[in-house]
């Protein structure tokens, strides 16, 4: 099949959640764009900026006790960790990412901070226990389906302790970017690919299940046409009421981010607090 009639499949519209090659993540080049990302001080796009890192862990520290334990879900390159241990949690990270994990571990190694880093998926990976606090940071909880949410918060659940906090940010409506698609050409090194090649952008609408796709379709000589599913599942605070009680959490609060800003139902972002039940 031709590049062009292998682009005009990959246009497509997908099925919901339809699984595309997730190994992208792993791979040496793409990965080292997503850390470069993270640790770029004036990008929002993989890790919040400094002084948001500051005040979300700051508000997350004193939910619980001094020295208590919390694992981070999806941690990169560790920045939240290092907050969090600097305000006297016992903290581990988990995150699927290896050049991720491996900036993280060197960096807590430099700094001599006891943190454990654990390479595994936390979408399909059983998770340590016994925690005081488990988090979920920047909307992990609606890049996946519903059966794999209710999946990882069946685990999340076990590997809280009695009376343990699950503190999650999630996409509301308004988060969403509705704009036409678009397509570029890269000459030279993109975030996609180390050389020249061309990204084909498409949105889709899933409004029976609050969810929206960002699919980008890559072409360079050498891979072909590949997709890339970015998958957002939206929510409102009713909407994840009812999830988080059919799993068995109560929630505390609800608010407007993950630094204690006041809930608003026209905000970008839902920030739960919620116990183990």
């Amino acid at each position: 099949m031709g590049f062009l009639a292998s682009i005009r499949t990959a246009l497509g519209r997908p099925s919901l959640f339809e699984k595309v090659d997730e190994s992208f993540w792993r791979e040496d080049y793409i990965a080292e764009q997503i850390l470069e990302a993270h640790l770029d001080p004036a990008n929002d796009d993989a890790s919040r900026r400094a002084p948001t890192i500051a005040r979300s862990s700051e508000w997350i520290s004193r939910l619980v006790k001094p020295g208590s334990r919390l694992l981070d879900l999806g941690c990169g390159p560790g920045l939240y960790c290092t907050a969090f241990h600097r305000r006297g949690l016992e903290v581990t990270g988990m995150d699927y990412s290896s050049v991720a994990i491996d900036y993280a571990r060197r960096q807590a190694q430099g700094l001599d901070y006891p943190i454990v880093y654990l390479l595994a998926d936390y979408r399909a990976a059983e998770l340590p226990s016994p925690f005081d606090i488990v988090t979920l940071i920047y909307g992990g909880l609606g890049c996946i389906s519903d059966a794999e949410r209710d999946d990882l918060l069946a685990r999340i659940h076990r590997a809280l302790a009695p009376g343990g906090l699950f503190v999650f940010d999630v996409f509301s409506e308004h988060y969403i970017e509705r704009t036409a698609g678009s397509w570029y050409v890269k000459l030279t090194e993109g975030f996609w690919r180390p050389g020249p090649h061309l990204v084909v952008e498409r949105k889709y609408e899933y409004p029976h299940a609050d969810t929206h796709l960002d699919r980008y379709i890559v072409v360079d000589l050498k891979n072909g046409v590949i997709p890339y599913n970015l998958w957002k599942h939206y929510y409102t605070k009713e909407s994840m009421e009812g999830v988080l009680a059919h799993s068995g959490f109560t929630p505390l609060g609800w608010y407007g981010d993950l630094a204690g800003s006041p809930f608003h139902p026209r905000g970008m972002w839902i920030g739960v607090v919620a116990a183990k039940a």
